[in-house]
């Protein structure tokens, strides 16, 4: 168990902070020497007390409004044909996104679907 600080690429003014714990190695880049050593420290004691080094994060998964948004900015307006295009954005409009359009686009199931009709 050891939290070092170093540059990644010496000379490049970006410091890292490497925290081995049960043989595995993890890495977050801080910023200045400073700044890092600082959190070095606070992840010391963390680590000390017997709590995890490195706060997980979850990623954020986007509802099934905000997955359609951007396939309709990016997928739609370059690789779809326009009849194509507008057929799907009624078909979301009219039947996906009222009753599927707030749930995170992880929890849509086959049987989620079923149950709401939409389909």
């Amino acid at each position: 168990m050891g939290v070092k600080v170093r540059e990644k690429v010496t000379g490049s003014g970006v410091w890292w902070i490497f925290v081995t714990r049960n043989g595995r190695r993890k890495s977050k880049l801080v910023g200045s020497e400073e700044a890092a050593r600082i959190a070095a420290k606070k992840i010391e004691a963390r680590l000390t007390l017997g709590e995890t080094a490195l706060p997980v994060q979850k990623p954020v998964k986007p509802t099934v409004e905000e997955f359609y948004k951007k396939f309709e900015t990016t997928h739609m307006a370059t690789a779809i044909r326009h009849s194509t295009a507008r057929q799907y954005r009624i078909n979301f409009r009219v039947h996906i996104l009222p009753a599927l359009g707030k749930i995170p686009i992880d929890e849509v199931s086959r049987e989620r679907v079923r149950r709401t009709r939409c389909g």
